[in-house]
Parts: C-alpha cells; sequence; structure tokens
C-alpha cells in the first residue's frame, strides 16, 4: 500500500474534511486545542494517490487531530504508524471522545497521560436568577488596566488583550462602577456554528 502524506499551505485547505471530522464527534472542538491547531502545519494523506483524510501536526512533533474517511479506516493502523515513523512524530493531544485517535494512539505509543479535564455540563433547564444589577459591555481600551489585572494567565501578553478588544471579542461584566469579571465571546472553529 502506497501512504503519502503531503503539507498543504493553510487549514482552509483541509476544510471539507475538517468539517465531516468535527461534525462526527460528540462534543465540539475545544479553544484550547483550536489554539493548537492554528499555529500548526497540516497535512493531507493519501493512499494509492486517492485523499484518505488529514492530519496536524502541533511544533513539528505533536499530533492534534487526525481523520481518515470512512473507506480508509480499515488501513488506520498502517497510515497511522506511516505517519508517525516518518515525521517522527513524539506525542499525541487527543480529546477523549475522538474514539479513532485515541485507540491509535495508544495502540502506537502504549502509554497515555491526561493533560486536563473537561467537565460538560448541560445548563438547558437550569434556572439562573440575574441580578438586574449587573450589566454587560464590550470592552474598550480604556479597561485594559482592569483586565490585566484579573487576567489569571488567560492571556500571555497585553498586545493580546489589545487585539481581543479591537476584534470585540471581551465582554465587560460591572456592577454599577465595579468590574467583577470579563469573558471573553469567540467562535471556536471559524465557518462552523
Amino acid at each position: 500500500m502506497n501512504i503519502e502524506h503531503q503539507r498543504v499551505n493553510s487549514i482552509g485547505d483541509l476544510k471539507r474534511l475538517r468539517l465531516v471530522y468535527l461534525d462526527s464527534l460528540i462534543h465540539q472542538q475545544e479553544l484550547y486545542l483550536e489554539l493548537m491547531v492554528q499555529k500548526s502545519k497540516y497535512y493531507i494523506i493519501k493512499v494509492e494517490d486517492s485523499l484518505a483524510g488529514y492530519f496536524i501536526l502541533y511544533q513539528d512533533k505533536t499530533i492534534v487531530e487526525f481523520y481518515l474517511d470512512n473507506h480508509h479506516v480499515k488501513d488506520d493502523q498502517a497510515i497511522f504508524k506511516e505517519i508517525i515513523q516518518s515525521l517522527k512524530v513524539k506525542s499525541i493531544i487527543c480529546k477523549s471522545y475522538d474514539h479513532l485517535l485515541m485507540k491509535l494512539s495508544i495502540e502506537q505509543f502504549r502509554t497515555s497521560k491526561a493533560l486536563g479535564y473537561l467537565f460538560r455540563d448541560d445548563i438547558q433547564h437550569r434556572d439562573f436568577s440575574q441580578d438586574e444589577s449587573v450589566t454587560t459591555r464590550k470592552a474598550e481600551k480604556q479597561d485594559l488596566p482592569h483586565i490585566v489585572k484579573l487576567k489569571e494567565g488567560v492571556f500571555e501578553s497585553n498586545e493580546e488583550i489589545v487585539s481581543y478588544i479591537d476584534k470585540k471579542k471581551i465582554l465587560i461584566f460591572e456592577k454599577g462602577d465595579r468590574l467583577l469579571g470579563f469573558g471573553i465571546h469567540s467562535r471556536t472553529v471559524e465557518d462552523r456554528d
């Protein structure tokens, strides 16, 4: 079997396959992983000159996404092993609900380690009492010093905060003149609802 991988220029080159992959997952993509994806290299997988799937490689050594179409899943181990060996992949960061990548990772590396735990809570049936005196607004540049005091590792730099403010992605929560906190409003995966 002839297995090849080819680097593509941008994540947009994977758009169709990636949407199929993301739609196949039982949970939404996590922002933590999506930020890694945005700083990664993108590859398509070909088997016998036929497009079989894609993978995303973070920092030249860690796979953060791996997808094969239904026709090629039967050869998943051989395809995965070829990629791991040819690119000298050292690790996989895998969502626990990505069953194919989890299975392949454990088969290939024989070890696993939890990097974090995700707690999802379905809130659609809860009754939240809302304090009418708490207001929400989009952050402005004059809010920067207040956000910096509260950022607690959310942002790597003040420049990153300014970028989020400029893009109107930070919400400010206030009660009267007192800042209670802030939130980030951002689509995790572009072009996806």
